[in-house]
């Protein structure tokens, strides 16, 4: 069926107009792509900026422990759980380096103990509901801000020179 005033198929300009969709969802698809990238590294490292370097570095030793635990449940070589012992050392001696350049009131070890005490029930708890999950969205959630967090972390070790372990 032709159109009078443009001689055009009806069913042409359906399918053009199908692959006009098609095609401005494929352009979009990257940016969107991109911009979620972006959430995942950015949420923790604005939470992360909130605290003290000090702080954020703890809580990375932390991250890492809990990868290393999932590492001896999955029965990964020794030579990697080796590494996760560096970059957990790593994260924890700057820890210690920045807690002391912030002059800490309450003293380097009490502020490392304490914070390390205050932020490992949360932890634990990430690692809970991801190895032995109560619900599927649970899970799920855990994980993704685990990840998340290994994201940040993981830039930041490097950022620092704490990663990559050789």
């Amino acid at each position: 069926m032709q159109d009078n005033i443009s001689g055009h198929s009806r069913v042409t300009e359906g399918k053009w107009c199908k692959n006009m969709s098609q095609s401005k969802i494929y352009f979009l698809l990257p940016g969107a792509v991109v911009f979620s990238l972006c959430l995942m590294v950015a949420l923790p490292r604005a939470h992360a900026q909130k605290q003290a370097l000090s702080k954020s570095l703890i809580e990375c030793s932390i991250v890492f422990e809990l990868n290393r635990m999932m590492a001896i449940q999955k029965r990964r070589p020794a030579d990697d759980l080796e590494k996760y012992d560096a970059a957990i050392d790593g994260f924890k001696k700057s820890a210690r380096d920045y807690a002391e350049k912030e002059k800490q009131p309450q003293g380097v070890d009490n502020y490392i103990n304490d914070t390390y005490a205050s932020m490992m029930p949360k932890w634990q708890s990430k690692f809970k509901a991801i190895t032995d999950p109560k619900s599927v969205p649970d899970a799920v959630a855990e994980t993704k801000d685990l990840m998340d967090w290994i994201g940040y972390c993981g830039a930041f070790g490097k950022k620092l020179g704490i990663l990559p372990v050789k």
